[in-house]
């Protein structure tokens, strides 16, 4: 069971789950007082479940955007679970690996809500951006 796992990692089981409860109240709060209607989730642990469950809950009009890196990101129960119940709370799903595609599918989602980002560096893209020798400030180039 994930969450036992990650609670007996911890020097106190309590004060862990706790803080993951505590977190998720935080992001409650924080949402509806700035009446947030898009949230971007990054990964499916445990410290972002609980707070999709509240805002589900109690702000049905915010949606989320949710970013999986990983193929095996959907191995885990809990996590195909979560995104099965909250399928239409999420306005996207950004992947990095073509791979994912099915795994969301089966769970429902539809090729329309899913984009896909490959992971690459096309250098002659990025080369003529910006002539980066005539700038008089840094440049930082961020690739994602």
């Amino acid at each position: 069971m994930p969450v036992y796992h990650y609670l007996e990692q911890s020097d106190s089981k309590w004060k862990q789950l706790w803080l993951f409860l505590k977190g998720g109240f935080r992001s409650f709060q924080h949402v509806q007082k700035n009446q947030t209607s898009i949230i971007c989730f990054q990964y499916l642990e445990i410290s972002f479940i609980i707070p999709m469950f509240l805002l589900s809950m109690f702000c049905p009009k915010t949606k989320f955007v949710l970013t999986v890196y990983a193929t095996d990101e959907l191995e885990h129960w809990y996590k195909r679970l979560t995104l099965t119940i909250l399928r239409r709370k999420f306005k996207k799903i950004i992947i990095i690996s073509e791979h994912l595609r099915l795994a969301f599918r089966d769970i429902g989602f539809a090729d329309s809500d899913i984009v896909w980002i490959p992971i690459s560096f096309d250098k002659k893209r990025y080369a003529h951006l910006a002539n980066f020798h005539e700038l008089d400030r840094k440049v930082i180039l961020f690739s994602a």
